[in-house]
């Protein structure tokens, strides 16, 4: 009986040595909510839009500009913008951007991040509009990684999201809809992007 007790101490001393061995003093990398990724997404697409007339720059070059987020920091737009030969009556527009935030607070859903790239994100938007009858068609993507922090919360966000965007006749009135779709720091998600990503006219 001595030598089984024995042996039970044993063995649970060396479980509770395991364990302690395998807990680590350095804090586990965070992970944003769903609500939270959506939001950090949102903020930073509507902070470093290129095709938003209201924000303005504090540089710009020919193919790169530099803006001010939102609530400090920047975000380096690095890319063109090209409009294409109108094709079969359908003519096409295309941003391809590398963005690159720098200490950059952007304000989504509620919540106040700081996000860097991680190196970046590349972001494409290409617009087709069929001169004839106006109907507009938008596709694009976004790819990248970004640090970012929330409240002294911090971790790595990836994402690898595809934008699609056309009129909507549903309703009583055209209206258009947009939506990107894929994974988003680790989550499935699809995400209604109707209001960044609206047509002009």
């Amino acid at each position: 009986m001595l030598i089984d007790a024995r042996k039970t101490v044993i063995a649970v001393a060396c479980a509770l040595a395991m364990g302690a061995c395998s807990d680590s003093t350095e804090p586990d990398e965070e992970q944003l909510a769903m609500e939270e990724a959506t939001a950090l997404f949102l903020g930073l697409r509507a902070a470093a839009n290129p095709a938003d007339e209201t924000i303005q720059p504090i540089f710009f070059s020919p193919d790169s500009i530099i803006v001010p987020c939102p609530l400090r920091g920047t975000a380096k737009l690095v890319g063109t913008i090209q409009e294409g030969e109108p094709i079969d009556g359908t003519a096409t527009l295309e941003t391809n951007f590398e963005v690159t935030p720098r200490g950059c607070g952007v304000l989504g859903g509620g919540f106040h991040f700081t996000v860097d790239g991680n190196p970046s994100v590349r972001d494409i938007v290409s617009t087709s509009i069929n001169i004839a009858t106006f109907e507009i068609l938008i596709e694009g993507s976004t790819r990248g990684t970004l640090d970012w922090d929330l409240g002294g919360r911090t971790g790595t966000c990836e994402m690898d999201l595809t934008l699609s965007g056309e009129p909507d006749f549903s309703g009583g009135q055209p209206s258009f809809s947009a939506s990107y779709t894929g994974t988003l720091c680790g989550y499935d998600v699809e995400i209604d992007a109707s209001s960044l990503i609206a047509p002009v006219g």
